[in-house]
């Protein structure tokens, strides 16, 4: 995001940067998110599995507790990388900044399941999505994130445009 926002630094360096600085809370969300997405796949599969009429309220219920799963998995790594806060501090603030922003989280929603859609729909995108596609879906992405953000950090645009030795008109 930062190099979207300001054109500075090399992505590399500001990758190692971040990487090192965020490596054990994001470690530690990314086994939480996994554990979690394992229990809801599992639940998933056995309230369907169970086909009467049972299974298919418990698949309602289940589904009402995805809903905030998936909308903090959008969120989560975003909010780690760019405030600095403890882990339940960034749940919390990745959960209400996806309800407050809540057309910009269907968005990123549909940008990230249409690349998964296309995945398994059409194999041979696999090796174009290799190629070009993370690219893309993390310049989408990010420039949703700078917008979301910008409403929390307000003064972040005047520092940017310093950085950038650009003008805003």
């Amino acid at each position: 995001m930062k190099r979207i926002r300001t054109g500075e630094g090399y992505v590399t360096q500001n990758f190692r940067k971040f990487f090192r600085q965020n490596f054990k809370q994001s470690t530690i969300l990314w086994i939480v998110l996994v554990l979690v997405g394992l229990v809801f796949s599992i639940d998933i599969r056995f309230r369907m599995a169970l086909g009467n009429t049972m299974g298919r309220v418990m698949l309602v219920s289940c589904s009402v507790f995805l809903i905030p799963f998936v909308l903090l998995a959008l969120y989560i790594f975003p909010v780690q990388a760019k405030f600095e806060n403890n882990i339940f501090n960034n749940v919390k603030n990745a959960l209400l900044m996806s309800i407050r922003h809540f057309f910009c989280s269907l968005l990123l929603l549909v940008i990230r399941l249409t690349i998964i859609l296309l995945g398994i729909s059409f194999p041979p995108f696999i090796g174009l999505f290799l190629c070009c596609g993370i690219g893309l879906t993390g310049y989408l992405t990010s420039n949703i994130f700078i917008y979301i953000f910008r409403k929390y950090i307000p003064d972040e645009l005047e520092q940017d445009l310093d950085a950038s030795g650009k003008t805003f008109y």
